[in-house]
């Protein structure tokens, strides 16, 4: 009698809200009825919704798997500000080919790791000014200096794998801190200056090249006042 009446609950969904789809989705057990609550829900603009919908066509749960889809709702929930949205859209930037729209309308909502991955992205395409005005854009978050802590863990953030990329990437910005650009892109060249010290301290030994790169990134702070 119960499950009859959940049926044709299903069958009236375009006639719900998108809290009641999502109320009616938890008391289901089938992941095809269960999909078609969450769906309905997302179209009508809840973020929850877009969230499982994107979380059952990645999974292929109650619906053929379609992981273009996927992200395309995983998108919609993150800039609603949906939490778990954004994180796994954090790991499908770094494991996965987001196209370039994707990742920039990530960037419109002044994502951290977007906004990297589409510094790298300019930077590999040889556009280097968009390149190191994105990164001066995630320069500005206070988490990013964590994850500068050690080179090996940038490297796997970024889109750039190769670590000779990112060398050189990071040895370009540190190389405007030497002109008038230092004044443009102030966080990301001390940023920069301050990954290769520690690289050439802890993984080269070469005390000499990270003591010039600490030294850069001192006056840099000095000549822009940038903490």
């Amino acid at each position: 009698m119960m499950a009859e009446l959940m049926k044709e609950q299903i069958k009236q969904l375009d006639n719900k809200s998108a809290e009641e789809c999502l109320g009616l989705a938890e008391k289901l057990e089938d992941d095809k009825d269960r999909f078609a609550c969450y769906h309905r829900a997302a179209e009508l603009g809840n973020p929850q919704g877009q969230y499982k919908t994107g979380f059952y066509y990645w999974n292929g749960f109650g619906v053929e798997a379609d992981r273009t889809k996927s992200i395309e709702w995983y998108i919609k929930a993150a800039r609603q500000k949906h939490r778990e949205a954004l994180y796994v859209l954090s790991r499908a930037i770094n494991y996965s080919e987001l196209q370039d729209d994707a990742v920039e309308s990530l960037v419109k909502s002044e994502y951290l790791r977007a906004q990297i991955v589409l510094a790298d992205r300019h930077y590999d395409g040889g556009n280097y000014t968009e390149s190191f005005y994105w990164f001066e854009k995630a320069a500005q978050h206070q988490n990013v200096t964590r994850i500068l802590e050690s080179p090996e863990e940038f490297e796997q953030f970024g889109s750039v794998a190769d670590l000779e990329k990112r060398l050189k990437m990071f040895e370009d910005l540190a190389e405007l801190g030497n002109g008038e650009k230092a004044e443009k892109y102030p966080k990301s060249t001390i940023l920069a200056c301050d990954w290769l010290a520690n690289y050439y301290e802890t993984q080269k030994q070469d005390e000499k090249k990270a003591e010039f790169y600490r030294n850069q990134a001192e006056e840099i702070r000095k000549s822009t006042l940038v903490e």
